[in-house]
């Protein structure tokens, strides 16, 4: 049993909508239509942009005879996964509990490399392009370019590698060797001098470096690209 989603629509059979079974019904598909369409919700709640598929595995053929006649109960599986596994459970006209493996994929947009990108290298438009890859097998994927802009490759990538959190980390404020301001505050008086940066940090991290004036080694926070604050 299949449900899948394109480009926005939701193709259901009309049977999706049938309520409850009479006692003596043979329920087998009927728990897995429900079935599929529980964990098609699950997984659009998680992602609404993105076209889903749910196969359920057929069941086994000594679950022929279960029946209910109350609302069947399903509990999520704990992770979102391509191989989800989904408990069903009845209460009435006797309780009854099976577990149903199923495969998902959900496709989505993501951000993938153009040409080849050596480490070190600041991302740009030109070097990446959007592909529909299966969200599943990438879960950190990267979506769209305003969320990495301004970020490097921590390793060299080959061309069409999906982009993630692996490859890509956010460029420093301040590289080691750089020429910085060296802010010093006391009171409502600040005192800025220049100097030159002895480590590499983002925003809000702490540093040493060098003030130039002086020959001092001192320690800041990085508070914008290019200048520490002395505590």
């Amino acid at each position: 049993m299949t449900i899948a989603k394109f480009a926005g629509s939701i193709l259901l059979p009309g049977f999706l909508l049938l309520p409850l079974y009479s006692v003596g019904q043979e329920t087998t598909s009927a728990i897995e239509r429900e079935a599929t369409a529980f964990l098609y919700s699950h997984y659009s709640e998680r992602f609404p942009d993105a076209q889903i598929k749910i196969n359920i595995n057929q069941l086994n053929s000594k679950f022929k005879q279960h029946q209910c006649t109350s609302a069947l109960i399903f509990t999520p599986p704990r992770n979102i996964s391509a191989r989800p596994l989904l408990k069903v459970s009845c209460e009435t006209p006797r309780k009854w509990m099976l577990y149903l493996r199923a495969k998902a994929t959900v496709k989505q947009n993501a951000l993938v490399a153009r040409l080849a990108l050596k480490r070190g290298r600041t991302i740009s438009p030109a070097m990446v392009e959007i592909e529909r890859i299966d969200k599943l097998r990438h879960p950190d994927s990267y979506t769209s370019f305003e969320q990495i802009s301004g970020m490097v490759t921590k390793r060299t990538l080959p061309s069409g590698r999906v982009l993630s959190s692996r490859d890509l980390s956010r460029a420093p404020a301040v590289n080691k060797g750089d020429a910085i301001m060296i802010e010093a505050r006391r009171g409502g008086l600040s005192i800025r001098t220049a100097g030159i940066a002895a480590q590499s940090g983002h925003i809000g991290e702490q540093i040493s470096a060098t003030n130039n004036r002086s020959g001092k080694e001192v320690r800041g926070i990085i508070k914008a690209r290019g200048l520490i604050v002395v505590p």
